[in-house]
């Protein structure tokens, strides 16, 4: 009786301790097949860690091997464990970091990988590319009939909006891109694959090849029309009689949509052209380069002004918003050194955020999420970056706070 008893309580504490050290994810469920040891220690001792510490290099060198390897045991019990934690699909996480690898110059675009990889990339952006479209079709310029702003201030949320979508979908066209790299090596063995999913993906991809371009192209030839009918409102405002915010406005959009449309016109003719107001190309070209001549001679200085005013505002916009791909955001990639499209490129809100003024009651505000980063920059650049809060008397510090209030001073000229 009394080994009976010791025997059943040593089962008992053995299995009490083996469900706190193991993982709840690690015990499978009825329907969930079982990892082997190894398998299980791995995913304990090597993969967990690396997911929960949010280290994107551990995450490729513990994960990474895993995924390209097609071991769907060890896969299924990684995204179970991100399920139930809260954290990010592995698949996700996966493929925005091979594609920032691309990106970065830190992987090969075209470098052969496994067909099974290759599926799970494509899978995953075709449905962020139709997230996408779904997106873009929705907006107010895709609509019909089309109906163009008649306001500066609608046209200015209304332009905003189009520009946020054709970003969008230079984005989707780039995640397109990867996907018919990764896959085209593998088109033949595609095509003799009795795999459903695997040809449904690769079908997807063929048919956002051609909906995508069209997608974009419609948008563009919508934009210029809108574009026409606001650059007609700028140059009655010039050429007649208005305040001098109404010329303003009509001056920042007449500097913008007279050179967009003089470009979209030149560089198409009817036979591009599937809107049908646009198609005569030449008859738009000559009235629009004349609106542009007759209003830059009736308001040359407001034009003037109204030009450097927008590019200030532009490149302010850009320090204050702008983050880059690297080290949270101040860094731009490696690429920037070769290529003037990675220079130039920033990631941006997609609703611009503001402070709110007391003298705009009632308005929804907005948090930019980051510190004045430049304000740091600039101060140590400067060497006026002091520290007041050290172990020192109280005559030190208040010397010392009198001190960075000047330093802030100096620098009041970056602002």
């Amino acid at each position: 009786m009394n080994r009976e008893y010791r025997f059943s309580s040593l089962l008992t504490v053995a299995i009490a301790v083996c469900m706190i050290a193991v993982p709840e994810c690690l015990f499978a469920q009825d329907d969930e097949p079982r990892l082997s040891n190894a398998l299980s220690r791995k995913l304990q001792n090597e993969i967990i860690p690396a997911l929960e510490s949010e280290n994107d290099y551990l995450f490729m060198q513990a994960v990474g091997p895993v995924i390209e390897s097609g071991d769907l045991r060890l896969y299924e019990a990684i995204e179970r464990f991100c399920q139930q934690n809260g954290l990010a699909s592995v698949q996700e996480k996966y493929v925005d970091l091979k594609i920032q690898m691309v990106e970065t110059g830190l992987a090969d675009p075209r470098e052969r990988i496994e067909l099974s990889v290759a599926a799970l990339i494509a899978q995953e952006l075709t449905s962020r590319i139709r997230a996408i479209n779904d997106r873009v079709s929705g907006t107010d310029i895709m609509q019909d009939p089309l109906v163009a702003p008649t306001n500066w201030r609608d046209g200015e949320d209304f332009f905003w909006d189009i520009h946020v979508a054709k970003n969008e979908l230079v984005n989707a066209g780039r995640m397109l891109e990867y996907s018919v790299a990764v896959l085209m090596p593998h088109v033949r063995k595609v095509e003799r694959s009795e795999d459903f999913d695997l040809i449904a993906i690769y079908q997807d991809v063929e048919s956002l090849a051609v909906e995508l371009p069209a997608l974009h192209r419609d948008m563009i030839e919508r934009e210029a029309e809108c574009r026409l009918q606001r650059l007609a409102l700028a140059h009655r405002t010039l050429t007649g009689t208005a305040d001098f915010e109404n010329l303003l406005l009509a001056a920042m959009a007449l500097e913008i949509d007279g050179p967009l449309l003089e470009d979209f016109f030149e560089s198409n003719n009817a036979g591009t052209i599937q809107r049908i107001p646009l198609q005569n190309t030449e008859a738009h070209l000559l009235e629009v380069r004349s609106k542009l001549e007759t209003a830059r001679e009736s308001n040359e200085t407001v034009i003037e002004k109204a030009t450097l005013f927008r590019n200030g505002l532009h490149y302010w916009y850009r320090g204050r918003y702008g983050t880059g791909p690297l080290a949270y955001g101040l860094l731009k990639s490696p690429a920037a050194m070769n290529s003037t499209e990675a220079m130039a490129g920033l990631f941006m809100p997609r609703d611009p955020s503001y402070v709110i003024h007391e003298d705009y009651p009632g308005e929804e505000a907005y948090d930019p999420g980051y510190e004045r980063r430049h304000y740091y920059t600039w101060a140590v650049e400067q060497r006026q970056f002091f520290s007041a809060y050290r172990s020192r008397d109280t005559t030190e510090r208040q010397a010392l706070s009198a001190e960075a209030e000047r330093s802030e001073k100096q620098i009041e000229r970056f602002y």
